[in-house]
C-alpha cells in the first residue's frame, strides 16, 4: 500500500503472507495480522500478528509501497 496524503491509503504496492499459529487453539489457529503501524521515519512497517505472538518488521519503500521482510520479534506465548 502507499500512503497518500494525510491518513490516505492508495492501491496496494505489495502483498505479503505470514504463516504460523500460537498456543491458544481457540484464538490462534493461524496467522492473523491485526495491526500495521509505520515507523516515525516511514522506513518500516510493523505488523502485529495475533495468531503467532510476533511483530513482523518490514522495510517499507514509501515511493513504491514495496515491503521487504527485515526481522520479527517474538512476544510471550498466548499474548497475541
Amino acid at each position: 500500500m502507499r500512503r497518500e496524503g494525510p491518513g490516505g491509503v492508495g492501491p496496494a504496492g505489495a502483498g505479503v503472507s505470514q504463516w504460523g499459529s500460537g498456543p491458544d487453539e481457540d484464538r490462534q489457529d493461524r496467522s492473523h495480522a491485526h495491526c500495521l503501524r509505520f515507523s516515525r521515519d516511514n522506513s518500516l512497517a510493523l505488523v502485529a500478528d495475533l495468531g503467532t505472538d510476533r511483530v513482523e518488521i518490514y522495510r517499507f519503500d514509501a515511493a513504491t509501497g514495496a515491503l521487504d521482510h527485515a526481522s520479527a520479534v517474538s512476544m510471550p506465548a498466548g499474548s497475541g
